[in-house]
């Protein structure tokens, strides 16, 4: 590689970095956070009968939002019928090719970071509390208004491509947790990355975050935790080693 080629690696590497967990990192470091989340000391943060909970994870480069499965209503995401015997949702957007790579390629850095490529959503659903399956993965809470609550659900179901019935399409299985990868219709292209997604979505919830200032993970989680409280923090950038059910 030529010295002067490094900053155009370098800045496709960050682009489409956000955009994947690597399942070689959740198969081959099944670790724990060094932080005891449990020891944490936070204080009262009780949802009220207008509020829900939200949880915003960090998985080293990339970003997701976790719902509850119960708060989110069929008519907005007709695809929760098939989250039905699941206590939560996660919901991640990114670069089809590099999302779903078994092996990543220099092609598949370059397209996902110079040209607009085809996009797809992540979806994985999984029992029990929410620290138990991300277990080192950064985890912020937050509550919102029923309401925006609602406007973010609606975002997130208009990234679905969806048919004249309003039916999305399952693309195949997905990284861990019952999971599946769904077709979107928007083009994953730098700026507009994983990330970028992550804030926007939040952005409809009501919180305060700056999408254009969201290209990386830390900046996303940085933002959100200003609206909510930390629940656990993460001790590397293997942040994604530890997911549950990721065979």
């Amino acid at each position: 590689m030529k010295y002067y080629q490094l900053p155009f690696v370098l800045f496709a590497l960050l682009v489409v970095s956000g955009c994947s967990i690597p399942s070689r990192f959740v198969r081959f470091f099944p670790l724990k956070s060094h932080v005891d989340s449990d020891q944490i000391q936070l204080a009262s943060y009780e949802e009220t009968p207008s509020q829900k909970t939200i949880y915003v994870v960090g998985h080293g480069w990339h970003t997701g939002i976790v719902l509850k499965r119960s708060d989110v209503s069929t008519e907005i995401l007709p695809e929760m019928e098939t989250f039905a015997d699941v206590d939560y949702v996660e919901f991640g957007w990114g670069d089809e090719g590099f999302y779903r790579a078994k092996k990543i390629t220099p092609s598949l850095v370059f397209k996902a970071a110079f040209l607009p490529t085809p996009s797809v959503l992540h979806l994985a659903g999984f029992e029990g509390k929410v620290k138990r399956f991300y277990q080192m993965s950064d985890i912020i809470e937050v509550k919102i208004d029923n309401d925006k609550f609602d406007d973010m659900c609606r975002f997130i179901s208009k990234t679905f491509t969806r048919d004249e019935n309003g039916e999305s399409s399952i693309l195949g299985p997905g990284l861990y947790g019952e999971s599946s990868f769904y077709r979107s219709h928007e083009k994953y292209y730098a700026p507009k990355t994983c990330n970028v997604w992550t804030a926007r979505a939040l952005k409809k919830a009501g919180l305060p975050v700056i999408p254009a200032m969201a290209a990386t993970a830390g900046n996303v989680l940085s933002q959100t935790k200003k609206s909510g409280r930390v629940l656990q923090k993460s001790s590397s950038g293997l942040k994604a080693a530890a997911l549950r059910g990721n065979e």
